[in-house]
């Protein structure tokens, strides 16, 4: 009788330990399955976060793309300005060789004109040097 009651408390030992075991095994189980979960949830996030940036990468780099045009067209645009520099300039240079020019015609002109005078008033003077002797 006695090697009855201690197998019926073996028996009910064993039986306790196995339902403290399997809860343990439970409670091991949800602690991992939740950990997994989290670990999914943040990969998820993650992922969800690093594809954000590679939006946003993206986008600096277009930005990055436009200002280089944006500088490429200032160089354009500044040898455009040096070029019309340098047109105005020769402009300019062009305009004050007229004007030199106007201003040598005009002397020219006057010396002329002093010249037609001067022949003028000698054949009058030839003139009148002729109706004298004549």
């Amino acid at each position: 009788m006695i090697e009855e009651d201690h197998s019926v408390l073996i028996a009910f030992l064993v039986e306790k330990t196995m339902k403290g075991v399997r809860k343990q095994m439970n409670g091991f189980v949800k602690d991992i399955t939740d950990a997994v979960n989290n670990s999914v949830q943040r990969v998820k996030y993650l992922s969800s976060e690093f594809e954000s940036d590679v939006d946003r990468a993206e986008k600096i780099r277009a930005d990055f793309h436009a200002l280089e045009l944006i500088i490429d067209e200032g160089k354009i645009n500044r040898k455009l300005f040096v070029d019309m520099e340098i047109m105005l300039s020769q402009a300019n240079n062009r305009l004050t060789d007229l004007n030199f020019l106007r201003i040598e015609n005009e002397n020219q002109l006057k010396l002329m004109k002093s010249e037609s005078k001067a022949i003028k008033n000698q054949m009058i003077a030839l003139e009148n040097a002729l109706h004298k002797k004549g």
